[in-house]
């Protein structure tokens, strides 16, 4: 039998782990961003009249890549602990739907 209480903890738990999609969507935003800025610094390489190719191979080492990496660097770090915990609210839901899915079918009883 499941308890009451273990079911409204349950859906604390559940609510407290869907809070990361919030975060997840600011941390996805931030990184829009970044890519925005990655895109004026590709436009900016088309419109400037490099010397020759040292020159411009010069900006793709020092500017794109570093600032490529950061964009990476951050899409990751940013979202995968959200990931993770969007993943564990979907195995939370999953159980809490099969023991309330026993207790509709009369196969089980909350316990108050």
């Amino acid at each position: 039998m499941v308890s009451l209480r273990e079911t409204v903890d349950s859906v604390d738990r559940l609510n407290e782990l869907l809070k990361s999609s919030a975060e997840l969507r600011a941390s996805v935003r931030h990184s829009l961003d970044y890519l925005a800025d990655f895109k004026a610094m590709l436009e900016y390489a088309h419109t400037k009249d490099f010397k020759d190719v040292a020159e411009a191979l010069e900006y793709v080492d020092k500017v794109l890549i570093p600032r490529l990496s950061r964009t990476r660097d951050a899409l990751a770090s940013g979202t995968e602990p959200q990931l993770k915990r969007l993943e564990q609210a979907s195995e939370l839901a999953t159980r809490l739907s099969l023991r309330l899915q026993m207790f509709a079918d009369g196969g089980g009883g909350l316990l108050p």
